[in-house]
Order: C-alpha cells, then structure tokens, then sequence
C-alpha cells in the first residue's frame, strides 16, 4: 500500500506530549516538518487549550507542499510552480533563536520584531504568541552546574607583558648646514656626553668668525675715538663755563661747546652698540664653528647613522640616532578591571627576556584608554641597573602585577556573570528557580569577581547553561560542596 505524502510526515513526526513540556516537542516537529502549513482547521483545538493539538494539526493535517509565501503574494495563497523546500532553512540552531526571541516578544507584547523574520517563519510566530505565557514555564526543568558565593581576601596576581623604554633616545640632528667632512661613529659604537661624532666643513664658517673678529675690532676702535672726543668736548664745556665771570666770555662759545659735548656723548653711544653688535656678529661665527662638530648630546649607543662623508647636511636633518642605555622606564598595557589596583608606588615585579628579574613600581597611570581593547598604559620605574641584564629598547618584558588591597569581600565566578543592556547580572538557584539578580561588581580575582552589592556570601548562581536561562525558569542541580 503506498502512502500518502500526509501519512508518511505524520509518521515522521513524534507524537506530541500533552502533558509534557510543549517547547521541546515543538523543537523536533519544526525540525522534522520542514515546509509550510496552512491555519484552516485548528481553532478547535486551541479553544479547549489543547496546544500541543494545534502544533499536531498545523504541522501534520494541514501540511500543503503548494502553499508558501514570497515578495508580492500573500501568505497561504497557491503558487503555481512547486518548488522543493529550502535545504536545513529548519536548522535546530535557527529554531532555537528565533523561539528565544519570541519567548521575549510574548512576554513585552512586541510584535514588531517579526517584520524581521523570514516569512517562513510566520506560522510558528503566530502560533507562539497565541500560546499564554504561563505556558512556557511549564516546561522541564533544566540542568544546569551552580558555583557558591564566598567571601576571599581582594589580593591576587596578573601577569602582563611590558616593554622596556629608555628614557633618553632620539637623533642627533644637525643644527646647521655644510658638507659632511669626517665621520667618526659608527652604529653599535657606545659614546659619551660631549663626544664629537662627525665634523662638517669650516673653510666658509672659519672665514666667517675671522670677519666678524675683524668687525669687531674695528668697532673697538671706532668706540674708543669717539670717547676721546667726548673727553675733549667735556673739557672745552667746563673752560667755557669756568670764563662766565670773566670779560672775555662769550655766550656763543658757551653754546657751541655744550652742542659739541651732546654730539660726542651721540657718537661714544652709537660706537658703543657697534661694539655690541659686532661681538653678537662673533659670537655668532664662534657658535657657527663649534656646532660644525657634532657631538653627542648624552651617553649612549648609536643605533642608526644617516651622514656619510662628504653629503651635504642641512639644517634640523638627522645624522645618528643615540639610545640611553642608563636610564629606562617600563610601559605595559594593563587591562582596565585592573587599574584600580595600579596606585602610585604600587611594585611589581618583571622577568626580561634572558631571565633577569627585578622590581619595578608604579610611576603613572596615563589618562588613556583604548578602546578596542579596553586597555590603559601604565608606567612603572625600575632601578635595576642595565649592566645586571641584556639591556635594549623596546625589549618585552613579563610583569606579574599584585591586585587587589587585602580587604574581605564576597565574590562570583566570572562565568555566573551576564551583561544584558550594559548591567551586570547572575541567575541566582533559589527554590529551584532561576532569578535574575543584577550586580555592581568590583576589581577581579583571579577567575573571581568582587561584589559590591547584589548578593551575600553562601547564594548559589549558575555558572553554567545560564546562557539559555530565563527568569524564574525551574532549574535542577547538585549543590556544590
């Protein structure tokens, strides 16, 4: 006897348990039932509260290949081709979400959000917003791993991964023009403060200070002229003014003299500022031929050489680039739960790269987050001398970091915790319910989390299956011990 196409899915599908949970039996009968059906005949069914007869009328009775839904024709109108369904579009991973959503959309009276879905899907939708929602919380209860709240002291360690900094680095620059002449240094040589490194030409800039020497000289004497002038003038004012009571004296010559002094005092201050000017004209051309010598600004270790012999070399351009080998800082990026802990003299302790260990502590916490990462750069300042360790710059080092101040306070495993719209929750196992309990949480313990208020030392919260929870949903689970 051949069967019918309705027979052979009825077969298929699992019979429905009237008294059992209605989720899980609608699960497998939207997995096995893959097409669409049409909403004719089971108002009767839904009238006397038979749910699980719906979902079997719908899913079985009703099933019509030829019926479906696309762009432009409404649901449950005949399309004249028959197209085969759409391979795993029932897929038990999308059942699953789109049955989580609606669970929300029943309880807010939301439905909206089905604009969203796939029309596919609308036949399930509608018979899950009919169903009343004391009906979903009569399903079995789930199994799910629970953890003790307990009360710990706030002090832990984290390791981060660092990198050492020296203090003083950056090139040597040129700080004026010229043709590279002789080069001393070379990369890996170490140097000191005041070490000349290269020399560039000083025909021109030597020609230069002999000039301005000459310059200089000449103002000298111009300057001491005109005060030997001035001298004269002031004795030929006072010889004018001493013959005032005398019957020779003129006014006119009283008056020329004092003209002539105001002159030469005129003349002694112009002589004067060409002095100045001359010996700022020196002064000059004196720096101009010391800097012709490139000298290392403090000790250190040439790492790059840019100069050759006989480029020319401008002004502000680079010619070495020196690092600090004496003096160093250690920069690590520490996740943002630990900066609470990262207090100013706050020590640590780091490995470098061949083994070598010392302290470092806290110097400065910068103002800066990332966040991609939600990351903070912390400096910390070391005084383990760079001869004891393979010292180089940017060398990454291991910090292992104390967290925490030693206070008493309760704390949850970080896997109870959930974020639902920014706030921090657990589903606490009480009287076999699962409730939602929102916390404010502190700095981290190891796997652990401080609580600041929520929840008490000796509550139970589930740290596993929690993801599927809903509130208040009966849970099963073996006490911790």
């Amino acid at each position: 006897m051949v069967q019918s196409e309705d027979q052979r899915r009825a077969k298929e599908c699992t019979p429905l348990n009237v008294a059992g949970s209605l989720l899980p039996d609608l699960f497998s009968a939207l997995v096995r039932c893959l097409d669409h059906t049409t909403i004719n005949d089971w108002i009767t069914p839904y009238s006397r509260g038979d749910w699980p007869g719906v979902v079997k009328d719908l899913l079985v009775n009703h099933y019509d290949r030829s019926y479906g839904s696309s762009s432009g024709r409404k649901f449950g109108e005949r399309r004249q081709i028959v197209e085969p369904p759409v391979p795993n579009i029932y897929s038990v991973d999308t059942i699953t979400d789109v049955l989580r959503e609606l669970v929300w959309i029943r309880r807010s009276g939301d439905i909206t959000v089905l604009s969203n879905f796939s029309k596919k899907f609308i036949l399930p939708c509608a018979l899950l917003l009919l169903i009343p929602a004391q009906s979903f919380a009569q399903g079995r209860a789930a199994a799910v791993l629970v953890d003790a709240v307990i009360e710990q002291e706030l002090r832990s360690s984290a390791e981060v991964i660092g990198r050492i900094l020296s203090l003083q680095s950056g090139p040597v620059t040129a700080e004026f023009g010229g043709q590279a002449a002789e080069v001393f240094a070379e990369v890996g040589d170490k140097v000191s403060n005041g070490q000349i490194l290269a020399k560039l030409d000083a025909v021109l800039l030597t020609a230069e200070l002999a000039r301005a020497a000459a310059r200089l000289s000449q103002a000298q004497s111009l300057l001491k002229a005109a005060k030997r002038t001035s001298e004269h003038r002031k004795s030929e004012l006072e010889r004018q003014i001493m013959m005032q009571s005398t019957s020779g004296f003129l006014p006119r010559n009283l008056e020329n003299a004092e003209f002539a002094m105001s002159n030469s005092e005129s003349s002694v201050a112009s002589a004067q500022a060409a002095v100045y000017i001359a010996e700022a004209e020196m002064r000059i051309a004196e720096v101009r031929v010391e800097k012709a010598e490139i000298r290392a600004p403090f000790d250190g270790v040439i790492v790059q050489r840019t100069i050759a012999l006989g480029s020319y070399v401008r002004v502000g351009e680079d010619l070495f680039e020196l690092v600090s080998i004496d003096s160093y800082e250690i920069e690590a990026s520490v996740p943002s739960q630990f900066i609470p802990s990262m207090t100013s003299g706050k020590t640590a302790t780091f490995v470098t790269q061949d083994g070598s260990t010392g302290e470092a502590e806290v110097r400065a916490v910068l103002p800066k987050q990332d966040s991609r990462i939600r990351n903070q750069v912390v400096r910390f300042s070391s005084s383990l001398p760079t001869a004891e360790f393979n010292f180089s710059d940017g060398q990454p080092v291991t910090l292992f970091l104390t967290l925490g101040d030693g206070r008493i306070a309760p704390t949850v495993h970080k896997d109870a915790v959930l974020q639902k719209g920014g706030q921090a929750m657990v589903y606490a196992a009480i009287d076999g319910k699962a409730v939602a309990t929102p916390l404010v949480l502190g700095v981290a313990v190891g796997d652990r989390l401080e609580i600041k208020s929520g929840l008490a030392a000796g509550a139970l919260v589930v740290v596993r299956g929690n993801e599927r929870l809903r509130p208040d949903q009966d849970i099963k689970y073996d006490k911790p011990e």
